[in-house]
């Protein structure tokens, strides 16, 4: 075999293994917060995008659809932490605030703390709190998410949300990079705001 393009194969083969596939999925959710929510629960669909090798370059979307005066109307927030950003888009109109969180891996990382609290197959981990992040995460078993598996069923936020996911919603296809783009279908991003309350 040439040298030159064992080499070659080499590098190539090593690279797969150094730099990981970002995660990608998209889950059904319902959101509890008894401060922003205090007799409800908001449901919706969430785009999540985390890349270990590049974590600034991670995106979360919480997307609702509501019923109002007879029109259906899609609320997006997005969340760009490659630019400091949350994008709330309605309706083709998008504010932009500033985001001070750091993007987080929703499954189990080291230092995550085992608890003997269960709910069925799920157990209560916590988790140590940097940046307005996770606190708490209830999961099945300590693996990363699969192509075709999601551990995770709840996590809750220092701020006081909680994400409930709805585990067999889960998929990693059909999602379009549009998803994590605040200006897709012609929106625009004018009015940049100093504070923002987030999920």
């Amino acid at each position: 075999m040439n040298t030159r393009l064992f080499s070659l194969c080499f590098v190539l083969t090593f690279a797969l293994f150094v730099f990981a596939a970002p995660v990608q999925f998209k889950i059904n959710y319902v959101l509890t917060d008894s401060k922003l929510y205090p007799n409800g629960e908001v449901p919706g669909t969430l785009y999540y995008r985390f890349d270990s090798d590049a974590p600034q370059t991670s995106k979360v979307r919480y997307e609702n659809t509501l019923s109002a005066g007879g029109k259906q109307y899609t609320i997006v927030e997005l969340e760009d932490f490659g630019a400091g950003k949350v994008f709330k888009i309605c309706d083709k109109t998008c504010e932009a605030y500033p985001l001070s969180r750091t993007a987080q891996k929703w499954w189990y990382v080291a230092g995550d703390s085992k608890t003997n609290e269960k709910d069925g197959d799920y157990t209560r981990y916590t988790r140590a709190v940097a940046n307005f992040g996770v606190s708490e995460l209830w999961l099945k078993n300590e693996d990363a998410p699969t192509a075709s598996a999601f551990y995770t069923k709840k996590l809750s936020f220092s701020t006081g949300s909680t994400l409930n996911f709805a585990v067999s919603s889960y998929s990693t296809t059909g999602i379009s990079d549009d998803k994590f783009n605040p200006n897709a279908g012609g929106v625009t991003c004018s009015r940049q705001h100093a504070g923002h309350t987030w999920i």
